[in-house]
């Protein structure tokens, strides 16, 4: 057995808070390869994280990249479903048009419906990587104070 199947077999005996707390402070490209990996890993297939935990732990930039695509109504029902700790972040970087769905406080898909939802959006979630921004170098923030402009 490797030492990654080693760590996510550790990783999956957690209980579910610490489990959250690990992933909730974890850098976002770490995590997203981190919850892809606790899906495929053969220590995690014992006890995998739910989608409602792959969901909830989600960065918001994921969140907001795989459901920018998507029609208002499903993604109001996606932020209906539960408080979500992204929701207010992920809301910000949504299209515009988005927003107006996300206002009102209705009650989200319940039973099959919801199953389906979260399982599908957990995949998603899983599959997508988001790229970090790139730190600016401090060459180029040299550049732009030189080229910056005194005015007395």
């Amino acid at each position: 057995m490797s030492k990654l199947d080693q760590l996510l077999g550790r990783i999956t005996t957690l209980a579910p808070a610490d489990r959250q707390w690990l992933l909730q402070n974890t850098p976002a490209h770490t995590r997203s390869e981190l919850l892809a990996a606790l899906g495929s890993s053969p220590s995690a297939r014992r006890a995998p994280l739910s989608d409602g935990e792959v969901v909830a732990n989600a960065t918001p930039e994921a969140v907001a990249q795989v459901l920018s695509a998507e029609p208002a109504w499903l993604v109001a029902a996606v932020f209906q479903l539960e408080a979500w700790p992204w929701a207010k972040a992920a809301r910000e970087k949504l299209p515009v048009m988005h927003r107006p769905y996300l206002a009102g406080a209705r009650s989200g898909p319940a039973g099959g419906v919801r199953d389906a939802l979260l399982k599908r959006l957990a995949v998603r979630l899983s599959e997508t990587t988001v790229a970090e921004p790139p730190a600016p170098s401090p060459a180029s923030f040299l550049q732009r104070l030189f080229k910056w402009e005194w005015r007395w």
